[in-house]
C-alpha cells in the first residue's frame, strides 16, 4: 500500500517521485514491476495527471521505464547496461577528481556525506544509504568546479542508486561506511596519486560487486 503524501511545501509532484523512488530503491517496487496509473493514483489520492508527471521525472532519472502498449514498469538492471554506466561514471568521477587535484581545489566537500553515513544504525533503509553514497560522490565532482560536469553526474543520479541498492546482499551499513572513510582518508591526505588510485579502486570495487550481485540474482 501506498503512504500518505506528506502535507508540506514541496509539490503534489515532487512528493510522488520522493515516494515513489524510495519505494522502488528499497525494493517496495522491484525490477520489473508493473506501476498501474489507476491503482497509485487511487492508493496515494493524486490525479493521474501529477501521477503521469511523476512516472516522466522518474523515467528521465532512469529508475522507470515507459514500454508502448505495456505501460510504465521498474526497469530490470542487466551486465551491459551496469557496465556501461560504471564506464560513464569513472569517466566523470576520475576526471573531476584529476581536475580538482590539478587546480588546487578542497575535497572537503566529502566530509559532511560520510558523516551522514556514520551516523547510520545497521538497519538503516538501504535507499538512504545509497543516497548518503551518491552524495559523497557527487561531492568529487563538484570539487572540480565545473557546472556541466557536475550537470552531467547528476544527470545519473537515479541510475546510480538504482545499481547501488542491488548491492545490498553484498556490503552492509558498516562495509559502506569503512570503505568511504579509506576513501576519504586517501582523497583528503594531501598525495594526489593515492587519491586517484584509491577512487579508481573503489569504483572497480563497486563495479564488480554489482556484477556479483547481478550473477547471483540470475
Amino acid at each position: 500500500m501506498a503512504e500518505q503524501l506528506p502535507l508540506s511545501r514541496i509539490s503534489t509532484v515532487d512528493a510522488l517521485v520522493a515516494s515513489l523512488r524510495s519505494r522502488i530503491l528499497s525494493g517496495d517496487l522491484p525490477p520489473g514491476a508493473h506501476l498501474s496509473e489507476v491503482d497509485l493514483a487511487a492508493a496515494y489520492g493524486v490525479g493521474r495527471h501529477s501521477l503521469r508527471a511523476a512516472f516522466r521525472e522518474l523515467g528521465r532519472g532512469g529508475l522507470l521505464v515507459h514500454e508502448p502498449n505495456r505501460g510504465v514498469r521498474v526497469p530490470v538492471p542487466t551486465p551491459e547496461e551496469s557496465e556501461d554506466l560504471y564506464v560513464h561514471r569513472a569517466a566523470l568521477e576520475l576526471g573531476a577528481l584529476r581536475i580538482a587535484l590539478a587546480d588546487g581545489r578542497s575535497l572537503a566537500g566529502v566530509r559532511a556525506p560520510l558523516a551522514t553515513l556514520e551516523r547510520m544504525p545497521d538497519d538503516e533503509p538501504w535507499d538512504r544509504v545509497a543516497l548518503a553514497h551518491d552524495a559523497f560522490h557527487a561531492a568529487i565532482v563538484d570539487a572540480a568546479g565545473g557546472r556541466r560536469l557536475s550537470a552531467a553526474y547528476a544527470s545519473l543520479q537515479g541510475e546510480l542508486l538504482f545499481f547501488v541498492t542491488r548491492i545490498r546482499p553484498l556490503y552492509t551499513v558498516q562495509t559502506m561506511i569503512e570503505a568511504h572513510r579509506r576513501l576519504a582518508d586517501a582523497l583528503l591526505g594531501g598525495d594526489a596519486a593515492r587519491a586517484e588510485a584509491a577512487l579508481a579502486l573503489d569504483l572497480a570495487q563497486g563495479r564488480d560487486a554489482i556484477r556479483a550481485a547481478l550473477a547471483a540474482a540470475g
